[in-house]
């Protein structure tokens, strides 16, 4: 097997770097770390990608039981799946697959994920990589339009770090498909209710 082939090297070191590579693949991934450039650069990415996500999982499971720490770290892995599913990158994970993705949207900038957007099961997930900017200056709030057009709705305000989890939307919960914008506004969300300057588009995709 090649290990060192782009796609390959990417879901190997995500599955790494959450974890989820275990047993015997894990010591070889990790010999072929200690003998290659390019296997710790793509580790050392998803690391840097993934550090905010890790932490507050992390600081979850501190106070969780076992079946609440093993949910959580199991969509973390379905976050490491929606992001390389998105930059099309065919995942084989090396245990049992994460759960089954229902709708999924990634804003990107410069080929760098920003935002992960998982809807399923009555709840929607925004993830914040550590692609983004942190600012006190102003918010990031996420808008949603139907693909047939008309006035974009706001979904409330993106988190910059970390993961926020909430009831799925009753605009979601009736549109499968859509765009999903981010705006840029003042601290709080726009109050006009309508976007000010958006800054990325993207598609929610149905699985």
């Amino acid at each position: 097997m090649n290990y060192l082939n782009d796609d390959r090297l990417d879901a190997l070191s995500a599955a790494f770097v959450t974890g989820s590579l275990q047993g015997r693949a894990r010591l070889r991934f990790q010999r072929l770390i200690e003998d290659s450039e390019k296997a710790r650069e793509r580790v050392s990415y998803w690391q840097r990608l993934l550090r905010p996500v890790t932490e507050q999982l992390q600081q979850a499971d501190e106070i969780a039981d076992g079946v609440n720490a093993e949910r959580n770290w199991g969509w973390l892995a379905g976050f490491v799946t929606a992001v390389l599913l998105y930059l099309g990158i065919v995942v084989i994970w090396p245990q049992e697959p994460p759960a089954s993705l229902d709708r999924l949207a990634v804003f990107e900038a410069e080929h760098q994920p920003l935002w992960v957007i998982q809807a399923s099961r009555g709840e929607l997930k925004l993830q914040a990589t550590g692609a983004v900017t942190l600012s006190d200056m102003y918010d990031f709030e996420l808008w949603y339009q139907p693909v047939t057009g008309g006035v974009p709705e706001s979904l409330g305000l993106l988190p910059e770090e970390g993961i926020l989890a909430t009831g799925l939307p009753q605009l979601l919960a009736d549109n499968r498909e859509g765009i999903l914008m981010v705006s840029r506004e003042v601290p709080g969300g726009s109050s006009s209710g309508v976007p000010g300057t958006v800054l990325y588009r993207t598609s929610l995709t149905a699985f």
